[in-house]
């Protein structure tokens, strides 16, 4: 047997002979520089710090291997001991004057910088790296292990590579020496950097160390019997935990990050300098009451608080409810509308088992959550950003949201819609609720008759549970601080019942039949609503129709119905007026530009008013608890500004990174855990990157053809723009054949319709221009609830920013070829 030296391969008879010869006798070896021994039999890059390690490797993996079939090949060394190996190259090679120096020789001084500048360069790219995988919920924190070892062995195979091919440069031996060693540093360093991120436990301590990772803490709120097997049976005390994340920390971060604060402050003080609209809900009567308490020296930001169970496995399996968790999350409704658009703005609280609220209560769950809250409110954050702002940052709870089970059993309310009270914003009784379509406000909840209900201890008799933990929450108000959701209420409830009953009534009077309409929702074209067609919803059943669909899919449904079955609709029937009602009223509740004060809040109750009135007379069947939660909208506009800006569809949005982190690993021990450290790395990535929230991107530009096209030859500029086929700012995306409002009419206030047939953009600013084709109103038609153009030959260029809305519109051509236009977003 034979083993071969990786410096100068010489040979040596057994391994502790091998060994000897690298610590004491190589001349080549860079032993005593990085303490690391390599393996030198071929295609073999094994590296080991430990002798005794490599030695178990070569007994293992080459001792069958190093048989020598040509020994005068190897360069045998005549003596087993005390051997000087002699690397020299051939004496040509050392009379050949070309040669020497034709390599840099850098001296010790420079050796140290690049091996510094090396590491710290490899560690912000692995760093980088690390990141990416760490936010692909897609990926288990597993693969990110493996691919860091492959990718270290590929690193450290090549550095060899490398080395033995510069050691056959014709050098020098003072050259080669030199050049060795700053090789053999900058591969030891190279390797010393990997082995920084080479476990799960290394990799979280360097984004520790970076200050972006924002660590969970681990609550323990109470135990459990459970079974544990050790070779024998025990019943034992196994602890419960919930997960916390510390928001002030989180907070800080992500304030000091490039522009958040400043546009954030120039947003609000644009805000507070309207006061006959509301478009944020910083403009709501119950923030503007809380201002008051608040020290005006420092920065006050309202908080929306949610929170809501997610099943993190299979809802439909074996194992449903059994982690299923509760997510608790925190906005910024204060941020500018480009960045509340971002999941990434949404952030995650708490997490913990659904379960645990049941078997320990309300309080022993939430008390951490309000301390966290409470810390936000009275100390908050000390920032210093040059030039913007110094000082302290205080958050406050604004409202609280979710949907109507999970805002009863976290605030204390009774967890039953056919209970006898079953509103938590009045205390009708249920027989009235059914019969009720105007909201009574002698009934509204406050403290005074909140406590006196308490007193009374019977929840049959007044809708309540238990006292209310969120009352510990400084300045928090549980009849002014907790919202409504339209999504719940209307879109997975009220619209879907009001569109069922319309459906299935033209259905049984033979109007149209269900294949109808099924095939005319499959053939509509959508337009920028496309990504949810609601394909399979409409379902038949007991000569019926049901509706079955995603909120966002329900919102389609109301919102093109019209034009989808409206051709077969008798006009002014009286249950197809119900229709326009519901139409009519998806258009203010989801209003996402303004409030105007008093005029929509009676706009809504208006309509509210109607819609349930006309659902009773027509149905003949009482009122749900949905519709009655409806009445109580017109008032939560006025305390907490356009609905849409607190409503839980953003917030659900949420859950499913958190439900991917969940799927992907196959250890449910403690998936709280698992899922809120994998949330922080996702929250690190945002920290770390340069383009942390990226508001523009377009298709491939291409130069204009100016040859070719007349129209471009009329803009004076074209030389300084490129084309695309899309653009996407702020979250919207634009296409060609998008049609926008280009302004309101003087004469009747109706829209002016425009097309986009090409879209430019700037080469330096980015600047957008639209190169539109007119399109000329005719009408608003009721029945179908749209407005009926047709197409013009004038030509329009116009900035994207000038438009009136920056929100696209869908335009749909009937069988008949009749165009109409149907608003995403009201121009009220």
């Amino acid at each position: 047997m034979v083993y071969i030296c990786y410096y100068c391969s010489c040979t040596r008879t057994t391994v502790r002979e091998l060994i000897v010869h690298y610590t004491k006798y190589c001349q080549q070896s860079n032993y005593n520089f990085d303490k690391v021994f390599y393996c030198g039999e071929n295609s073999c890059h094994a590296s080991y710090t430990n002798n005794n390690a490599f030695r178990k490797h070569l007994y293992r993996e080459h001792t069958s291997k190093s048989l020598l079939t040509n020994p005068t090949d190897l360069n045998l060394c005549s003596s087993k001991t005390n051997v000087v190996c002699d690397p020299s190259p051939p004496a040509n090679i050392l009379n050949d004057s070309s040669n020497v120096g034709s390599l840099s020789i850098l001296n010790k001084s420079s050796n140290e910088g690049i091996q510094n500048s090396v590491k710290d360069s490899l560690s912000k790219e692995i760093s980088s790296l690390m990141l990416d995988l760490y936010s692909n919920a897609n990926l288990p924190r597993s693969c990110t292990q493996t691919c860091f070892k492959g990718l270290k062995n590929i690193i450290v195979g090549y550095n060899k590579i490398l080395i033995e091919q510069i050691r056959q440069l014709p050098l020098n031996n003072e050259s080669l020496s030199q050049v060795m060693t700053t090789l053999m540093g900058l591969s030891t360093d190279c390797e010393t950097t990997f082995s920084s991120f080479e476990s799960e436990y290394k990799r979280i301590k360097y984004l520790t160390s970076l200050g972006t990772y924002i660590s969970p803490q681990e609550i323990v709120i109470g135990s459990r019997m459970d079974y544990k097997f050790a070779g024998h049976t025990d019943y034992v005390p196994v602890q419960c935990t919930m997960q916390l994340v510390p928001l002030n920390l989180v907070l800080s971060k992500f304030f000091y990050m490039e522009n958040v604060l400043r546009e954030t402050l120039e947003y609000t003080r644009s805000l507070e300098k309207e006061s006959h609209i509301i478009k944020n809900i910083i403009q709501g009567s119950v923030w503007k009451k809380m201002k008051t308490k608040f020290d005006p020296n420092v920065i006050n930001f309202p908080i929306i608080l949610y929170l809501d169970d997610f099943e993190t496995g299979n809802p439909l399996g074996a194992h449903a409810s059994i982690h299923k968790l509760c997510g608790v999350y925190i906005s910024l409704p204060c941020l500018p509308p480009k960045y509340v658009s971002h999941l990434n703005c949404i952030f995650v609280l708490a997490l913990f088992h659904a379960a645990d609220r049941i078997e320990f209560g309300n309080k022993v769950i939430f008390n951490p959550i309000i301390n966290m809250l409470n810390l936000l409110s009275s100390e908050g954050i000390s920032i210093n950003v040059p030039n913007i702002y110094q000082g302290t940052i205080r958050f406050h709870t604004v409202c609280i949201t979710g949907d109507n089970l999970g805002l009863h059993g976290a605030l204390g309310f009774v967890e039953c819609f056919s209970a006898r009270y079953c509103c938590r914003i009045c205390s009708i009784e249920k027989k009235d609720m059914q019969v009720t379509y105007v909201e009574k406000k002698e009934l509204l909840r406050d403290s005074m008759s909140y406590y006196r209900d308490l007193k009374i201890g019977n929840a049959s008799e007044t809708g309540i549970k238990s006292e209310s933990v969120w009352s510990d929450l400084k300045g928090f108000d549980l009849f002014e601080n907790v919202a409504v959701d339209v999504m719940h209420d209307f879109l997975e409830g009220v619209g879907r019942y009001v569109v069922e009953f319309v459906l299935t009534f033209f259905v049984q009077s033979g109007i149209v039949s269900v294949n109808k309409i099924q095939n005319r929702f499959l053939s509509f074209d959508f337009g920028p609503d496309s990504s949810s067609r609601p394909v399979n919803s409409i379902l038949s059943e007991k000569s019926g129709v049901k509706i079955k669909s995603s909120a966002s899919e329900m919102t389609n449904i109301i919102r093109y119905m019209g034009l989808i079955v409206g051709s077969y609709i008798p006009e002014e029937h009286e249950v197809w007026e119900l229709y326009l009602l519901l139409r009519q009223l998806l258009d203010r509740l989801l209003v996402q530009t303004e409030v105007i004060l008093n005029r929509t809040e009676l706009q809504v109750s208006y309509l509210i008013n109607n819609l349930c009135r006309e659902y009773c007379r027509l149905t003949k069947s009482p009122l749900k608890p949905k519709f009655h939660f409806l009445l109580h909208y017109s008032n939560m506009l006025k305390k907490l500004g356009p609905l849409s800006s607190y409503w839980t569809m953003r917030f659900e949005g949420k859950h499913r990174p958190l439900k991917i982190s969940a799927k992907v690993t196959c250890n449910k021990l403690n998936i709280c855990k698992t899922i809120a450290q994998r949330a922080q790395c996702t929250l690190c990535h945002l920290f770390n990157s340069n383009e942390a929230f990226k508001f523009f991107d377009c298709g491939k530009l291409t130069s204009l053809d100016l040859s070719s096209d007349d129209i471009l030859n009329e803009f004076e500029e074209n030389h300084l723009y490129a084309s695309c086929k899309w653009f996407k700012l702020d979250g919207i995306t634009i296409k060609e054949r998008s049609v926008f409002i280009e302004d309101l009419s003087l004469e009747t206030e109706e829209p002016k319709f425009i097309q986009v047939q090409k879209i430019l953009i700037h080469n330096d600013t980015k600047d957008v221009i639209l190169v539109c084709r007119a399109l000329e109103t005719l009408e608003f038609d009721s029945h179908y609830y749209a407005y009926q153009v047709e197409l013009t030959e004038k030509i329009v260029f116009i900035r994207y920013l000038d438009l009136y809305s920056v929100i696209p519109n869908t335009l749909t051509v009937m069988p008949n070829s009749t165009l109409f236009v149907t608003l995403r977003s009201t121009i009220d």
